[in-house]
């Protein structure tokens, strides 16, 4: 909790290594959320961090201690919703495959991003031009050639129904993978500068949204063209390759550079300014949570959890929700050496913003395990 707690309850400005640390969280999640809801009820002031100067040069923002309101939060320097919300959002990435615009786009402001730009620039310069002379030559100089009665009809038909299969399947993965990076990017850069950065936004639209589109419709086309089926596999692999080349262009990016380039990105939006009337928590039941060792047993659960089974049908239609976190009791387990019992703890979240609040906390992965023990009730 020490690097949590130097977080949220000083002025120091280390987003980015705070937006690293939760992309390596998955499943110990808990101890963020559990931070979340801990700085949005406590009253306690922000430190002001001041190196090489003795201890007693800290100085303190004072703040009216008033829990319900929490005034004090927009002294803020870290924003709990944009946090909770960008880590949902990086939770969506997991496992997705960057393409070089979307890399070219993390990389804007790094030391070598001219160079990843460029390689930007000739990957979407050669996937249009060489679909532009496909489509030219093609339409302009060549009709279909195949018909029913020649040799290699049956074998180009089968050809063309399996191509347009496989292209349909790699093209709507490119299409709901690069939908999906545009739009958590824009939401994380909405009330910044864009610094250059849109244009491989609008880049990865038009190569892996719209081009895409466009191969796949003229698929069918450019396989009835063919002379026989060996022409209409080559005209095939040839459409492929043209689809994936912005994938054989990315650089070497090993994951812990992909957590960097995100944790740039992210360093401004967790550090908007926030107003106190989006999320208003307040502890309900059991004591403050701000002592949490790394191998207590915790589970957390959120209600109403549309993901839950019990709660499969529930909607979030009421002006507030509730988190309750369950920790073993530390006495028992020292004792017993296992833990039988545990206490908890609920936090009510309301406020202006409390439905993105909601969805956000709903991606965290600690809120499977209280649903793997609900499910053998």
């Amino acid at each position: 909790m020490d690097f949590l707690n130097d977080f949220f309850y000083t002025n120091l400005r280390n987003h980015v290594e705070f937006s690293k640390w939760t992309q390596t969280l998955d499943k110990g999640d808990d101890i963020l959320l559990i931070s979340l809801l801990e700085r949005l009820t406590s009253t306690d002031p922000i430190l002001t961090v001041s190196f090489g100067a003795d201890e007693g040069d800290a100085c303190i923002q004072q703040g009216e201690k008033t829990p319900l309101k929490q005034p004090h939060l927009t002294n803020l320097t870290k924003n709990p919703l944009n946090i909770a919300n960008g880590y949902g959002m990086m939770q969506d990435l997991d496992g997705h495959s960057y393409n070089i615009y979307e890399i070219a786009y993390l990389a804007r402001g790094t030391t070598k991003n001219w160079k990843t730009q460029y390689m930007a620039y000739v990957a979407v310069t050669v996937q249009l031009l060489f679909v532009a002379m496909l489509v030219i030559y093609n339409v302009t100089a060549k009709s279909v050639t195949i018909n029913v009665k020649e040799t290699g009809f049956r074998e180009i038909c089968v050809i063309m129904v399996v191509s347009t299969i496989l292209l349909t399947l790699t093209v709507r993965s490119q299409f709901s993978g690069s939908k999906k990076f545009n739009k958590i990017f824009s939401a994380i850069t909405r009330s910044r500068p864009a610094n250059g950065r849109n244009i491989f936004l609008f880049l990865n639209f038009l190569i892996n949204q719209v081009l895409g589109f466009i191969v796949l419709i003229f698929n069918v086309y450019f396989i009835l063209v063919s002379n026989d089926p060996t022409d209409a596999v080559l005209n095939v692999v040839g459409l492929a390759f043209i689809v994936e080349i912005d994938d054989f262009f990315i650089p070497n990016w090993y994951k812990d550079k992909l957590e960097d380039a995100n944790a740039q990105v992210l360093m401004d939006y967790i550090a908007e300014p926030f107003s106190f009337e989006e999320v208003v928590v307040e502890r309900i039941a059991g004591r403050a949570l701000l002592n949490i060792n790394d191998d207590d047993k915790i589970y957390v659960g959120i209600d109403p959890d549309p993901k839950a089974k019990a709660n499969a049908k529930v909607r979030l239609d009421k002006d507030h929700f509730t988190v309750t976190v369950y920790v073993a009791n530390r006495q028992e387990s020292e004792v017993r050496s296992v833990a039988t019992s545990y206490d908890s703890t609920v936090y009510r979240v309301g406020g202006t913003k409390m439905k993105m609040f909601h969805s956000s906390l709903l991606k965290f992965h600690c809120l499977k395990n209280l649903r793997d023990v609900s499910a053998f009730k």
